[in-house]
């Protein structure tokens, strides 16, 4: 079974390593101080509230869960020395090796059932708990209706812990590796008294890093742990995360969530490696760097169904009207035709779902429909034509661009005059989600490579939930881990044709995200749709 689950890992994680060139010998490339360029400050370093991919990023090397990622991408066993999986696949036990956290207190497997009750709790808010749903117990007290001492999950003995499933979840370990599943001590968690992970004192540790610097207008440094005795010790003496804000630099105009600033730190070396955007890709290329990038977001029209423009016949007729053949070639080049929602890189069972599932679906271009179906409309307001028309599109390379080629396609072809207007993305996702906006050029993304992720975004309490409807989460409420593969597969195509059928939002393009690295480094690795990085077998030559 173990076997299984590693030979299915390396399928199922779409892992990006960064490679660059031949090796230049361990001795030269180990004990270097890292530079990461990240777009935000964290806000907590508590693995149960992590959400964003600095957060994330910053916990995966701080912490170490029962499982975890080899350099090679495999799912290995991390603070587990050993584990077992029964013949139902539904009872994992696993024997924990020695190792202490960061105060040299033992880590048990107390702190395993401690941190994946905070998980489940509603308490606590976990962005991501629902990943943990397969575990007995879960489902309900996620739902506020079990407490959390029935979940599935028993200290044993302080080196032995049971998880038990309510059904068999083969994408299980994957979930343990990740930030929500990371372990906790209780009693370092009552001791920060509210502040768990919010500040250098109350921030744990027990992988390959520990916490060094954490201040106001500070960059953030990671050292490697000595007191880590696991099998993946740091290979950088440590990384210092950087936004480019930080008092300690001279630049007023200093900020590295400004893309072309962030550009010309990885250009000139303050920065070692970084997120950039994918338009940025081939001139980095072309100097030199190490490129990564992976197709990770759909962009999609979403109409406001509660708008004079949101009926279902103008629906209809804004989806008939893109011509996605000029689109493809208007479009940005690092930008993709969407003739479905999901992203190049999800997997299903670990599998990549667009190898395994032919496309179903088929766009209609109509225009002379559409044209008469918004003369009809028009005719039916009360001054016989509709209110001013504005498309949101988020203020980033290439999107008004993009927004205009849409808006170019309506005009052309139906007749429809749109306005476009740029907003940062968080206030266009808060439009979208408070109702105020007419049309709206929408990213939509998985928090993780498989295709269940990608659906949860449609399903109650994600964002997008209301283009659906029941006959979907009927379907996606289908998709469990007791399901043959076959059977997964032909589930998955019906989901996404119902989700395809829904006219308030229509895909146009892919998006990738992208990360460069200097000619100097080797060996981070980047794990595609949450961007978090590992720098335990990341390598930097000298100067």
């Amino acid at each position: 079974m173990r076997k299984w689950i590693k030979r299915a890992a390396a399928l199922c994680l779409t892992l990006c390593l960064f490679l660059n060139g031949a090796a230049c010998g361990g001795d030269k490339t180990a004990n270097a101080v890292i530079t990461y360029g990240m777009d935000e400050r964290p806000t907590t370093l508590d693995p149960q509230l992590a959400s964003s991919e600095t957060e994330q990023t910053m916990v995966r090397n701080l912490f170490e869960g029962l499982f975890r990622l080899d350099a090679g991408g495999n799912i290995v066993e991390g603070a587990a020395e050993s584990y077992t999986l029964s013949d139902d696949g539904l009872t994992y036990t696993f024997t924990l090796r020695e190792a202490v956290w960061q105060d040299d207190t033992p880590v048990t497997a107390a702190d395993f059932v401690f941190g994946l009750q905070r998980a489940v709790d509603p308490v606590t808010k976990a962005p991501y708990g629902s990943l943990l749903s397969a575990v007995d117990g879960a489902p309900a007290i996620l739902a506020g209706s079990a407490a959390v001492d029935t979940l599935g999950v028993t200290a044993v003995d302080e080196h032995t812990l049971t998880i038990r499933l309510h059904e068999p979840d083969p994408d299980f370990p994957m979930v343990l590796t990740l930030a929500v599943s990371m372990p906790c001590n209780e009693a370092f968690f009552q001791k920060a008294a509210g502040a768990y992970g919010r500040n250098l004192d109350a921030t744990a540790s027990n992988g390959s890093f520990t916490l060094y610097r954490w201040e106001e207008d500070a960059t953030i440094r990671l050292n490697r742990n000595k007191k880590y005795s696991g099998p993946f010790p740091a290979k950088p003496a440590a990384v210092v995360f950087a936004t480019g804000r930080e008092k300690q630099t001279n630049d007023p105009d200093a900020d590295l969530s400004d893309t072309a600033y962030r550009l010309a730190r990885l250009e000139d070396g303050t920065l070692d490696a970084g997120k950039i955007d994918n338009s940025q890709a081939s001139a980095l290329s072309a100097e030199g760097f190490s490129i990564t990038a992976y197709e990770d977001t759909c962009w999609a029209v979403a109409v406001n169904p509660n708008t004079e423009i949101g009926t279902a016949d103008m629906q209809k007729a804004l989806r008939e009207s893109i011509n996605r053949n000029v689109c493809d070639t208007a479009l940005p080049g690092y930008f993709t035709r969407a003739d479905r929602y999901l992203p190049e890189s999800l997997t299903l069972r670990g599998e990549a779902y667009k190898e395994i599932q032919p496309l179903q679906y088929a766009f209609p271009y109509d225009p002379a429909d559409a044209r008469a179906i918004l003369a009809e409309t028009t005719e039916n307001q009360k001054n016989g034509r509709l209110p001013s028309v504005t498309l949101l599109y988020a203020d980033e390379p290439g999107m008004e661009e993009a927004a205009s080629v849409i808006a170019q396609q309506w005009q052309q072809n139906m007749g429809l005059y749109c306005n476009i207007e740029g907003r940062s993305r968080s206030s266009l996702q808060s439009a979208v989600a408070a109702g105020e906006y007419q049309m709206a050029l929408v990213p939509l993304s998985a928090g993780d490579n498989t295709v269940q992720s990608f659906f949860k975004q449609f399903t109650e309490g994600g964002p997008y939930a209301g283009f659906t409807d029941s006959t979907f989460a009927e379907l996606m409420g289908g998709m469990t881990g007791s399901l043959s593969d076959e059977a997964l597969l032909q589930l998955a195509g019906q989901t996404e044709n119902q989700l395809l059928s829904y006219t308030g939002l229509t895909p146009v393009f892919f998006s990738s995200s992208a990360f460069a690295q200097s000619p100097q480094m080797q060996d981070l690795q980047i794990q595609p749709f949450s961007g978090r990085a590992d720098f335990a077998f990341a390598g930097r030559l000298p100067d």
